[in-house]
């Protein structure tokens, strides 16, 4: 099932011989975020900004309900 859904978002998948890891995009830096299940409503955080998430929500950049294909429409813009 999730294979499915990364295709239709455009999620990057590398099978490597029994596994398939998925590459979201970090909701806040764009970074591929490794995964080996990939959940659509899921918000995918980076290493590097998981420690900063909290003050990152805090700004009003990065609501809970945004979604990261938001954010890069918005800086595109």
């Amino acid at each position: 099932m999730s294979y499915k859904e990364a295709l239709r978002d455009g999620v990057r998948i590398v099978k490597t011989g029994r596994r398939t890891l998925y590459y979201p995009r970090c909701r806040f830096c764009g970074t591929e975020v490794e995964q080996i299940s990939y959940i659509p409503r899921n918000k995918y955080v980076c290493a590097d900004c998981k420690p900063n998430m909290k003050v990152l929500l805090r700004t009003g950049l990065f609501s809970e309900k945004s979604s990261p294909n938001d954010i890069e429409c918005h800086f595109r813009k």
